[in-house]
């Protein structure tokens, strides 16, 4: 094959990749916008805005419940400024290696969330009422559970070797978690999407780390972040200040109770030890300094932080 062959191969490659993108978008833009209008509510949007494991199914689906009582239209989202667009969806390129090995639903998923981004991007600038409840946990409680969330994107040798609960899963995907998970996302997540998107400064008035929450005002929407950590016990609360709900609880789905890893990943959280370096990279973050106590920080480290060097038996 000469240069000019290859070049046009690539270029035919580019084109159709470009068709596909724009068929995708106009496809699931045309989904989104159209439930959007369906679920339409006049009083206004309410998204839980999460970074993903930390929660946000449960938490979106007791407010969907609950929506008798609010009548806010109820969705989850992401991401919601463009650097999170972009950032979305690299995840999914470094996950597959190429738009090709894309499966379908995920390159749906990928024009679903820009959809969301641009549908709260507009509520925000045309001032439409919008509430947005921030969920947060432990960064690398959040990392773990999304290493094994997404368990397809992990080498077949692995794969096979866990499925099968063979001696050695657990050192091997230590050393796979280590090496390739994208560790930074709780470490960036914030600076993406709330410092870039809201005319809030987060970091500036002290956050109640006795109550787990905090209501903040903006331009014609507001702002709840919560911890994970208390969210079961100060939920009623909470969502009486925030929505006016009476009675309010967390209905947990159980997400991972009948997944086929649900073993292997207690005993990964149950003897797994991370560095001192790691564990320093993901509590030094000043988000995690401001939501949490100097001490609730040492007491996840002491959940995570290897203090001899463990021989794991499996």
């Amino acid at each position: 094959m000469n240069a000019w062959t290859a070049k046009l191969i690539d270029t035919q490659g580019d084109v159709r990749k470009l068709a596909e993108q724009t068929y995708y978008n106009a496809r699931s833009s045309f989904r989104y916008f159209k439930e959007a209008r369906r679920t339409h509510s006049a009083n206004g949007d309410l998204f839980v805005l999460a970074m993903g494991k930390v929660g946000s199914r449960s938490l979106t689906n007791s407010l969907a419940a609950a929506r008798p009582q609010h009548h806010l239209r109820v969705d989850k989202a992401h991401c919601v400024c463009k650097e999170g667009e972009q950032y979305y969806g690299q995840i999914f390129e470094r996950a597959y290696g190429s738009w090709d090995k894309f499966p379908e639903k995920h390159k749906f998923l990928i024009y679903k969330r820009k959809a969301q981004a641009r549908y709260i991007r507009n509520a925000l600038e045309k001032g439409k009422n919008i509430k947005i409840v921030v969920p947060l946990r432990d960064p690398i409680a959040t990392n773990v559970s999304s290493f094994f969330h997404n368990f397809i994107w992990w080498p077949k040798e692995l794969l096979t070797i866990c499925q099968a609960n063979a001696p050695g899963c657990i050192e091997k995907l230590k050393a796979h978690y280590l090496e390739h998970h994208l560790h930074d996302v709780p470490l960036t997540w914030f600076d993406m999407e709330l410092k870039q998107v809201f005319d809030i400064d987060f970091l500036a008035t002290e956050f109640p780390k006795d109550t787990g929450y905090k209501i903040y005002n903006g331009k014609g929407y507001e702002v709840m972040i919560v911890r994970l950590e208390n969210l079961n016990h100060c939920a009623t609360k909470a969502f009486k200040e925030f929505l006016g709900l009476d009675d309010f609880h967390i209905v947990s789905d159980n997400e991972g109770k009948d997944k086929w890893y649900n073993s292997v990943y207690k005993e990964f959280k149950s003897n797994v030890k991370f560095p001192a370096a790691y564990i320093d990279m993901m509590y030094n973050s000043k988000w995690y300094r401001h939501f949490y106590s100097e001490e609730e920080l040492q007491n996840f480290r002491k959940r995570w932080e290897e203090t001899q060097p463990l021989s794991l038996v499996h």
